[in-house]
């Protein structure tokens, strides 16, 4: 914490995000989503084509002393096949 606040992005590396995304999918199994469900990290068929859409919620994980943000920001990848989720995060203390 500081006197300002910087963007996510300013913060975030995403360096060892091919180690991250497995060890959160073995934690959490299948990934929750809801229209209703304002926790959920996605939202179900807001545009009637039956997809995921981020929430863009904000989670915390606290690991040893180590405390860590995260989003879930997709969960296609760059040819839309669903099952490859994108998270962002950033180690905050």
């Amino acid at each position: 914490p500081g006197s300002a606040s910087p963007t996510f992005a300013a913060v975030t590396s995403a360096s060892d995000a091919p180690q991250y995304v497995p060890f959160l999918s073995q934690l959490l199994g299948p990934i929750p989503n809801s229209i209703l469900d304002t926790t959920a990290p996605f939202r179900y068929d807001l545009t009637g084509q039956q997809r995921l859409h981020p929430a863009f919620n904000t989670y915390f994980a606290k690991i040893g002393t180590r405390v860590w943000k995260f989003q879930l920001v997709d969960y296609y990848s760059n040819t839309g096949v669903a099952g490859y989720p994108t998270v962002r995060y950033a180690r905050i203390r």
